[in-house]
């Protein structure tokens, strides 16, 4: 298990896209707004842990952290909000995976980034 704290940044674009990055499992979504971004990253999420499931594979295992980059952004980033399962925002389900532990103690945090990508 690499973390309890799943990391998410969200960068904001200069076409008006947001994208969310997570640092711990490298998964990538973009959105045209905040709901619609959370909704891509739980489609995504859910998408890796129910495919590894259905194969019989530890979920999220084979993804690698995102790059170091993000991580930069992440520790400057702005405190959007923190959550647990299940409970996230807009009312996005994200499933829970045996790889980063049990649910209860499964927490999402979400920063953005303060300068826009172009």
């Amino acid at each position: 298990m690499r973390s309890e704290e799943i990391r998410v940044l969200v960068i904001p674009k200069a076409s008006g896209q947001w994208v969310a990055v997570c640092l711990d499992y490298y998964i990538v979504a973009q959105g045209g707004d905040l709901p619609e971004l959370f909704s891509a990253f739980a489609y995504h999420w859910n998408g890796h842990v129910s495919m590894a499931l259905q194969k019989g594979e530890r979920p999220l295992d084979k993804l690698p952290p995102a790059p170091e980059e993000y991580e930069n952004l992440y520790a400057r980033g702005l405190d959007l909000f923190d959550h647990p399962l299940p409970q996230p925002p807009f009312g996005v389900k994200i499933l829970p995976s045996p790889v980063v532990g049990d649910s209860r103690d499964l927490r999402f945090h979400w920063k953005q980034a303060l300068v826009p990508a172009a």
